[in-house]
């Protein structure tokens, strides 16, 4: 709907009850009447009776006007969003639609160059219309129905986002692994092994974990030499009653102690029941002992009466003592 030309119209409110002597003042109550009566008044509304008569007048020049044959002209007519009917289905216009609110085939550029894909009496496209086996085409199907080596792109693994790759394409073939354990063979995973274990394998068998004297073992078994070293701190305890023993991965052939403060090395032998302490001590000689072989451990204590401490059964109390077993 259009502006009003004039927004506020007028008030025809001037009085029309003049008497003969009233008196005409720019301000009626002035004089005793009222402000309609006032001369300011009369001319207000005389000026806006003249502008409302400007305002309709310029406002024509903004109507429309008609035609010879009772209508707006085109060119008097605003761009509109819809399209005319007769542009529809011709030439240069839009398509049309049937009943089903489609396009006719009539009307489709439809099985030739640049137009649409028409479709076989199955309600599929010809293969003649399909661009396929070329470049920015589609793929074809070899006689097994599949997609042909050659049409398929080197594929990103990063694509590959579920299912489990087998070994056979350069995958794992396990859909998951646990963490901080090995893997053999076809990918398996061996065992958390416990402390202080070693990893053997017998021939082309699956590895496994053992212990290490059953690695030592092993070794002895092919005439491999083992050496294992340790220390220990004398106790003070000496005497047939207070033995001193020490156990090995392995069974030793020899066994050295020695003691740095001392200056002395004792010498124990596999199979020989006495020891004997070497050394810069004068007395050394005197340090002898029984020994006493249990498989992988031998134990010791002094026996000679004369020296019968701690010392000669190296054990002296606080001492630092090191050893040394070769088999």
């Amino acid at each position: 709907m259009a502006d009003k030309p004039i927004v506020t119209p007028p008030q025809g409110d001037l009085p029309e009850n003049w008497t003969t002597g009233q008196i005409v003042a720019p301000d009626g109550t002035e004089v005793g009447l009222t402000e309609q009566h006032g001369y300011n008044h009369l001319m207000q509304l005389v000026n806006a009776l003249a502008n409302g008569v400007t305002a309709i007048n310029d406002a024509f020049s903004l109507l429309a006007s008609l035609g010879d044959d009772g209508k707006i002209p085109a060119e008097e007519l605003p761009s509109m969003d819809f399209i005319p009917t007769s542009q529809k289905g011709k030439a240069n216009g839009v398509a049309s639609l049937n009943k089903s609110g489609k396009v006719p085939l009539a009307q489709l550029l439809a099985g030739v160059a640049g137009g649409l894909a028409t479709l076989n009496a199955n309600g599929k496209v010809p293969l003649a219309q399909l661009l396929a086996g070329v470049a920015n085409g589609l793929a074809t199907l070899d006689a097994g129905v599949k997609v042909p080596i050659d049409q398929i792109p080197n594929l990103n693994t990063n694509k590959i986002t579920s299912g489990i790759l087998p070994v056979l394409r350069g995958g794992t073939g396990k859909s998951s692994f646990t963490a901080n354990r090995l893997l053999y063979g076809a990918f398996a995973q061996l065992a958390t092994p416990s402390q202080d274990s070693v990893l053997m394998q017998a021939g082309n068998a699956a590895p496994y974990w053992s212990t290490i004297a059953a690695l030592a073992e092993k070794l002895g078994q092919n005439n491999i030499a083992r050496v294992q070293t340790g220390s220990y701190v004398g106790t003070g305890t000496y005497g047939q009653n207070n033995p001193c023993s020490l156990t090995f991965y392995f069974v030793p052939k020899v066994v050295l102690i020695t003691s740095s403060d001392q200056g002395l090395m004792w010498a124990f032998i596999n199979s020989c029941p006495k020891y004997v302490a070497i050394g810069s001590d004068v007395d050394a000689a005197a340090y002898t002992g029984a020994i006493t072989w249990s498989g992988a451990s031998v134990s010791w204590y002094t026996t000679w009466a004369q020296y019968m401490h701690d010392y000669g059964q190296a054990n002296h109390l606080g001492q630092h003592y090191y050893w040394l077993a070769v088999g």
